[in-house]
């Protein structure tokens, strides 16, 4: 495998952790405590159980949007992914959203403020990101690569 091929898929899931992320910590709570569109959600006849469903699907429905974009991305511009089976990465981005949006959630629940946010990227998903092999090979693709 090309290691720019390598590179790309890695990178469209990063994006869809990041995506999500940002979307369940910042945007989530803007809408929180700045416009206070939850409290007007909240007098309607919806509880706030409902409103957190809502938050977490759209945070991975956005990692999904922002997969599908890098996916196009990496077919158009570098070539790769014409398979059927390259549709399989929607899927998946909705599943990291899912994943990543909930804890994004739950440090939205935990902030008294924007700053707090920035504990959890430097804490948690920039080692997530460097230690996940996103960037480099794991060492059995390397042997492999090497005996060649």
């Amino acid at each position: 495998m090309k290691y720019i091929a390598f590179i790309g898929t890695g990178m469209v899931c990063q994006s869809a952790m990041f995506t999500s992320s940002f979307e369940a910590m910042y945007s989530a709570f803007s809408r929180m405590h700045v416009q206070r569109t939850w409290d007007a959600i909240i007098n309607a006849p919806i509880s706030l159980d409902d409103v957190m469903f809502a938050e977490w699907i759209w945070a991975a429905s956005k990692a999904v949007m922002s997969t599908a974009g890098d996916s196009r991305r990496d077919r158009m511009a570098l070539g790769f992914g014409h398979s059927w089976l390259a549709l399989w990465i929607l899927p998946l981005g909705f599943l990291v959203g899912l994943t990543f949006g909930a804890f994004g959630l739950v440090m939205n629940a935990l902030a008294p403020s924007y700053d707090f946010f920035t504990y959890f990227f430097t804490l948690v998903l920039t080692p997530v990101l460097l230690l996940s092999g996103v960037f480099f090979p794991c060492r059995s693709q390397c042997r492999r690569r090497c005996r060649r």
